[in-house]
């Protein structure tokens, strides 16, 4: 699935930058249910005392079935996206939530029926420092 979204300003002066942050160990099957927690990984190698905003973005299916979205156990949202349909996902992460190095960011969900569904790449962390590039 391929998707083009409106042009997206991400408000960025001269001095300033965005980091996109990978995940890896992404789950293969990303559906999240029954008192289960998933997560992914993704390592930040910004200098945080510069970090002045960061998003989880993120495709998901259900994610109205979500009871907490979060980063290094650390809820950020609870229930994103639609029922039963795809949305594209901008969670805002308080800075100081995120880590030098290792990051996990997870779902976790205690419906017995359609879980969230995170679709491929997984979650990507997104960080506006305030340095340039």
């Amino acid at each position: 699935m391929c998707t083009i979204t409106p042009t997206v300003d991400l408000g960025l002066i001269q001095n300033q930058t965005v980091e996109l942050y990978r995940p890896y160990d992404i789950p293969r099957r990303w559906h999240t249910r029954v008192g289960k927690r998933q997560a992914c990984k993704v390592n930040v190698d910004g200098d945080l005392d510069q970090a002045v905003d960061a998003q989880i973005v993120m495709v998901t299916w259900n994610g109205v079935a979500a009871d907490e979205i979060g980063i290094n156990n650390q809820m950020v949202a609870e229930k994103v996206g639609k029922n039963h349909d795809l949305s594209h996902d901008f969670l805002q992460v308080p800075v100081d939530f995120i880590q030098p190095g290792l990051n996990s960011l997870y779902t976790f969900s205690t419906t017995t029926h359609h879980g969230i569904e995170v679709q491929w790449p997984g979650m990507v962390l997104l960080v506006k420092y305030d340095a340039p590039e």
